[in-house]
């Protein structure tokens, strides 16, 4: 009994000292390692700081000053500017040098870049042709210093032309634009006093061209001016003479009110009279509004309509 318990006992005593030398082997391991991470040199790797623009620069030629229609590309006083890559309009002209001996076909603001559309390297001695757009036509007029409101009336303004007569005026053409004044494709600059020019070139639709080419022998034309920002239609493009005596300008009724419109005979001789305010008129041309089309073609009457 005696011989068991002192062996066990000694097992027991030999598993402990084990256990401890274990233990003591794990300790110093890890204060081994611990002392070589420290003892190793940390490598710490440097980053330089990239530097990136914040935007790209374009160099652009733009004019020095207004530039009229009609100029050539070698005579305009030219600077550059520098502009920010992605603030460059698109379609503006980085270089001349192909276009030199274009000419504008509109007025060019001091400033801002060339664009393609606004040059042209064909017919360059004839700037008015090139502002001619498909489908359109130019007309020249005889003008003084009352049609031409005393020479303000210059290339690029826009008006509206009357036919006057004896008996009534017409609103004939609207929203025209003047092409050139005394062949002068040049505007009106700053304040000076324009020059009164005898005749005027109008840029029109054909409608618009047959018209006044038709009214010019029936009577005096007349321009007036219009705000390049009103696109607003006359309230009354005919008014007659005898609404002149005694009416108030400001009254409600003073407005001529056209209702119809005849035709007798045919498109080219015939006679035509619009109703005006209830009372039939003769007329040279047909109102602003009223199509051929819309005249009533009627046999013509032993007298004139009542």
């Amino acid at each position: 009994m005696t011989v068991r318990l002192s062996a066990r006992r000694k097992i027991s005593s030999g598993n402990g000292l084990l256990g401890i030398a274990l233990i003591v082997s794990a300790v110093l391991v890890s204060a081994a390692l611990l002392m070589q991470v420290r003892s190793t040199p940390r490598i710490i790797e440097r980053t330089e700081p990239v530097i990136v623009a914040s935007f790209d620069t374009v160099t652009i030629p733009v004019p020095a000053k207004l530039v009229p229609m009609g100029t050539r590309v070698r005579d305009i006083p030219i600077k550059s500017t520098t502009l920010p890559k992605n603030q460059v309009p698109e379609g503006a002209l980085t270089s001349l040098e192909s276009v030199m001996e274009a000419v504008t076909v509109a007025p060019l603001p001091a400033n801002l870049p060339f664009y393609q559309e606004n040059l042209s390297l064909v017919q360059p001695g004839n700037p008015v042709i090139e502002s001619i757009p498909d489908g359109m036509r130019a007309i020249a007029i005889q003008v003084d210093a009352t049609s031409a409101v005393e020479g303000w009336v210059s290339s690029g303004t826009v008006v509206d032309v009357l036919l006057v007569s004896k008996e009534v005026t017409t609103v004939i053409a609207e929203k025209v634009k003047i092409l050139s004044t005394g062949r002068s494709t040049h505007p009106v600059q700053g304040g000076a006093s324009p020059a009164v020019p005898s005749t005027i070139t109008l840029l029109v639709t054909q409608d618009q061209a047959i018209k006044i080419v038709t009214a010019i022998p029936r009577g005096k034309i007349a321009l007036t001016l219009r705000n390049l920002r009103d696109d607003e239609s006359w309230r009354a493009p005919i008014f007659v003479a005898d609404r002149l005596n005694g009416m108030s300008e400001h009254s409600p009724s003073s407005k001529s009110l056209v209702s119809g419109v005849i035709k007798m005979g045919d498109s080219t001789d015939g006679k035509a009279f619009v109703l005006v305010n209830g009372k039939w008129l003769p007329s040279d041309t047909l109102p602003e509004g009223f199509l051929p089309m819309q005249a009533r073609a009627v046999t013509a009457p032993r007298g004139d309509p009542q």
